[in-house]
């Protein structure tokens, strides 16, 4: 008997049990104990000061917003315009009694937790256009007392974006598993891609545009009739996609156990589970073939 593929067996079985007694997220934490995160590692990655000139960089936004709206900014900004959201943070600070000095950066100030003692300068200011503005202490003054938030995020927003995404999950794959023997790879190339799943979802960290998780739904429904039982609503495509997405639409078994588990649930882990199993096929593709 080969024991790397009874191994593989009894590690796979362990997964599909707990998505069989419909315990999704025990099955999410088995596989991330096994292998480790692609979505952390991303999200590890996506450093302010490590960006530049990174594929990574093309799907990380920043964006402000407040806690009552909190996982729907309205805007985002590209890495690119990283100097426009700056002044922008600044002129919402302003906007709503703060001022923040030119001497204390930005950067340091929301992603840094540098703190201001307001007394280095003056505590308060006149602004010509605002009036008093209060000097803050901390960037946890000005989500608590001001509900102005600052962030990144790991954004698919778009075709272009989703295609990044898989080169940057299959990057981060490579770097994460490379040391492992040529068996230990195939079940990592298996399982791994589920490290994709994640709570994150539901926070600003990693967000997927409405637009986008319908079109991948419309996408599987399109190529899988049973898939119609998973689209909540039925829409025309949005985008466009390139011949390496749509050459991944594929299914697999530990993906359909997930969806059964999300099914009649929100649309947003459909189609994440859909891309973990368009992953799997798009590193066959690129490792095993």
């Amino acid at each position: 008997m080969n024991l790397g593929k009874r191994i593989l067996s009894v590690k796979g079985n362990s997964y599909m049990r707990s998505l069989r007694q419909g315990k999704a997220w025990e099955a999410i934490d088995a596989i991330s104990k096994d292998y480790d995160s692609i979505i952390d590692s991303i999200l590890d990655d996506s450093n302010i000061t490590n960006l530049k000139n990174t594929e990574l960089s093309k799907i990380v936004k920043l964006c402000i917003y407040s806690m009552a709206n909190y996982g729907h900014a309205d805007v985002y900004y590209n890495y690119d315009d990283i100097d426009t959201f700056y002044e922008d943070y600044r002129e919402n600070l302003k906007m709503n009694g703060y001022f923040l000095p030119e001497e204390i950066s930005v950067e340091e100030f929301i992603f840094d937790g540098k703190e201001v003692d307001p007394h280095d300068f003056g505590g308060k200011i006149m602004d010509i256009n605002y009036g008093e503005l209060t000097i803050p202490d901390s960037v946890h003054t000005i989500m608590s007392d001001a509900d102005i938030c600052a962030d990144m995020t790991v954004r698919i927003g778009n075709a272009d974006d989703l295609s990044t995404f898989l080169e940057v999950c299959y990057d981060t794959f490579v770097d994460l598993f490379k040391d492992l023997s040529h068996q230990e790879e195939l079940d990592a190339v298996r399982y791994a891609p589920y490290t994709i799943l994640t709570d994150y979802i539901s926070t600003m960290l990693f967000v997927i545009a409405d637009e986008v998780v319908w079109d991948i739904i419309k996408m599987y429904t399109d190529t899988f009739p049973e898939f119609k039982q998973f689209q909540e609503l039925e829409n025309d495509y949005v985008y466009s996609y390139p011949k390496s997405i749509t050459e991944c639409i594929t299914k697999d078994e530990l993906g359909m156990a997930f969806l059964y588990n999300y099914r009649g649930e929100d649309d947003i882990s459909v189609a994440l589970v859909c891309i973990c199993m368009m992953f799997k096929n798009y590193l066959e593709r690129r490792i095993i073939i």
